[in-house]
């Protein structure tokens, strides 16, 4: 890093190393004691938590060799507050191994527009960003006005300097549409990824400010949501030789279904929000609220014994299927103004 000019490769790099040269996991004893020795040439970059960055959280028992990590590594870009992307990793170590058990991340790009969008409405919240802003754009408006500036005479550099400018073709850069994507892995298995469009987002975000009224109505109206995920148990087969020279073949399959549907509504009155209630009746009286879930759990495991005989296989097949359906409703209903629910 001696010679690195990004501070964002720079300080995800430095901070990597050091988490590395600080671990005491036995899978890190090699390339810790590597890092410990590199960290001696490399350049601090001991900045601010808007650049990218990883770190490491362990507990470790050196009696029992067992012990956990906790892994973030985020990537940031300077043209956002904000990352751009983050990851979340928690390993287990037992019995001289290193399982991956929980593995989350989340990419976004465009978020810091939105998130702009819905300051820039806002004008009666002034932060000290606007303050700097107004104050170097006062300060550049009373040069420009002062005598001093209409005196100065342009000179051979600046002349230059408007002629390379006029034939450059220059373009102001285009925002980027909002989008993030989610994933979940489970023992290095991927379980579920979500892909969140332009579209999905500005719903959230409609004419630069938050479509709080949409939120409200579709909490009034109720909303479903439906989950299927598919998982394979076990899989597993074995050979077994024979007195008669045949081998007999032992498979074992098993899946596993399970579908969830969840829906529901909530109503407040007068309002859920405080801009929406009537100026007599500023406080919430009543809340009501329903829930309903159906789960269904489908699971069907297969059994073969074969013998190939090259010519004919013979055998028999064994299957069995399992269905259920858990139905779950709920209802809440609570009366602040009589203290009843």
């Amino acid at each position: 890093t001696q010679r690195e000019t990004s501070n964002q490769l720079g300080r995800f790099v430095y901070t990597h190393m050091k988490s590395l040269a600080e671990s005491r996991m036995p899978r890190d004893r090699k390339i810790s004691k590597a890092c410990q020795k590199a960290l001696r040439l490399c350049r601090p970059f001991d900045l601010g938590i808007q650049y990218s960055q990883s770190s490491k959280f362990q507990a470790f028992d050196e009696s029992l060799e067992m012990g956990a990590s906790v892994d973030i590594q985020t990537v940031s870009d300077k043209r956002s507050v904000l990352p751009r992307a983050a990851t979340a990793k928690l390993s287990y170590q037992a019995l001289g191994r290193s399982i991956n058990f929980l593995e989350a991340g989340v990419r976004a790009t465009g978020v810091q527009t939105i998130i702009d969008s819905v300051y820039r409405q806002n004008k009666n919240r002034k932060s000290v960003f606007d303050n700097l802003k107004k104050k170097s754009q006062h300060s550049s408006q009373e040069y420009r006005d002062s005598p001093r500036s209409e005196s100065r005479q342009r000179t051979p550099q600046d002349i230059e300097a408007e002629k390379i400018q006029s034939k450059l073709n220059i373009k102001t850069r285009s925002e980027e549409d909002p989008s993030a994507q989610i994933y979940l892995k489970i023992f290095g298995n991927e379980v579920t990824f979500q892909h969140i469009d332009s579209t999905l987002l500005k719903q959230i975000v409609r004419d630069d400010s938050l479509a709080i009224p949409d939120i409200e109505q579709q909490l009034r109206e109720g909303s479903e949501t439906k989950l299927t995920k598919a998982h394979l148990i076990a899989e597993a087969s074995h050979r077994i030789p024979s007195i008669l020279g045949l081998p007999i073949d032992i498979a074992m399959k098993s899946l596993v279904l399970t579908k969830s549907e969840i829906g529901g509504k909530m109503t407040v009155s007068p309002g859920l929000f405080h801009e929406d209630r009537p100026s007599d009746q500023k406080d919430v009286s009543a809340i009501e609220a329903s829930l309903s879930s159906t789960h269904s759990i489908a699971m069907q495991t297969t059994g073969t014994v074969t013998i190939d005989c090259r010519v004919i296989k013979s055998g028999f097949e064994m299957d069995i299927s399992m269905n259920s359906v858990i139905p779950i409703p709920h209802k809440i209903t609570v009366d602040l103004k009589n203290r009843q629910h």
